[in-house]
């Protein structure tokens, strides 16, 4: 037993550590080293390391509890990111929009070689789409077949470019899109909508893909660390996540430009492929908060694929706007991402 206790305690501080490198990758630029970026992903598996530690050990009513749950607070505004503590329900005495973001994976549920399979799958959606949340602006990325969308709901009008799409139920005054270098199926699109006489700018965006998660779940699945071939499948898991990440920035930054340049407040919408333990999370959330952050409960969670325990899609607004209500649709499944969902009050 002591000895067990022994190896559990160094494995506690290689957690720790580790913890602690994931607090330092919205600080480092992964464009300079990307060191650290790979630790920043892994913060909610070491969230959870550690949760389970402070239970390990004080179950054996020990004091090295305290070093994990210090740990944890000495992060909390990344465990806030992850973990929503707001459950609060829109005025009905103030005029709100209600904007959803999706990954939709090219809509490809939609789409079944059994004609009676694919018509009841689609008007499931469009069911869904219409009656639930009933969105007035929906931003799509990885986005397919949107004819269905604009033809089979109230929004009526569309922007479209590189797999990315915002739909309104209000016409555009204005619109663009932000075409990103030396990628492809990858943009920012935007939109200024009059909505019951206040203006926003909308942005739906779609960051790099780090185009890992195939190769992720092949590893899983056959995993033996006594094979070469297992190490190098990570070394280049790795490797490919870490160039992505330095893309990603530059995509970003181009984007902060311009929403820095906007004579309105701004809403911006989308699948970053980053966790809100990255820099480029970090760049964006000091110009604008996060939704889940200020109106959202539960496990903050979006990615519906293999790999668990994701944060990638994101509703972030001008400060001067109120959240009234932000929900993760987990009982959708029509994609590898859940849809989120916004009702933000109007001034």
């Amino acid at each position: 037993m002591r000895q067990l206790v022994w190896i559990f305690r160094w494995m506690n501080v290689l957690v720790i550590l580790a913890t602690f490198l994931s607090y330092l990758a919205p600080w480092v630029n992964p464009e300079k080293t990307d060191f650290f970026t790979f630790f920043g992903t892994g913060y909610s598996w070491l969230l959870v390391l550690n949760i389970l530690f402070v239970l390990f050990w004080a179950m054996l009513k020990k004091w090295n509890f305290l070093l994990s749950l210090l740990t944890i607070l000495v992060g909390w505004a990344h465990f806030s990111s992850f973990i929503g503590f707001n459950f609060s329900n829109s005025s009905n005495q103030v005029e709100t929009v209600k904007i959803m973001s999706y990954n939709t994976d090219g809509l490809r549920s939609l789409v079944k070689r059994n004609k009676g399979a694919q018509e009841r799958i689609r008007s499931q959606f469009f069911n869904w789409l219409g009656s639930e949340e009933n969105p007035d602006i929906l931003c799509t990325q990885e986005s397919g077949w949107t004819d269905l969308i604009k033809n089979n709901t109230e929004l009526k009008y569309k922007v479209r470019n590189q797999g990315v799409t915002l739909f309104s139920k209000y016409p555009f005054l204005n619109q663009g899109s932000i075409n990103f270098k030396n990628t492809r199926g990858n943009a920012a699109i935007w939109a200024d909508v009059e909505i019951k006489q206040t203006i926003l700018r909308i942005y739906s965006v779609h960051f790099l893909s780090n185009k890992i998660t195939k190769e992720t779940e092949e590893l899983i699945e056959n995993a033996d660390l006594q094979q070469k071939q297992t190490w190098r499948g990570l070394r280049s898991i790795i490797g490919k996540y870490q160039r992505s990440a330095s893309i990603r920035v530059q995509q970003a930054q181009e984007v902060l430009q311009h929403i820095q340049e906007s004579p309105y407040p701004v809403v911006l919408c989308g699948d970053f492929n980053e966790t809100p333990v990255s820099y480029l999370y970090k760049t964006l959330n000091e110009n604008l908060k996060d939704n889940f952050k200020e109106a959202g409960g539960g496990i903050g969670t979006t990615f519906n694929g293999d790999i668990p325990g994701l944060k990638l899609d994101y509703i972030l607004t001008s400060k001067e706007l109120k959240i009234a209500q932000h929900k993760i649709l987990k009982d959708v499944d029509y994609s590898d991402h859940y849809p989120i969902f916004s009702i933000i009050e109007l001034k």
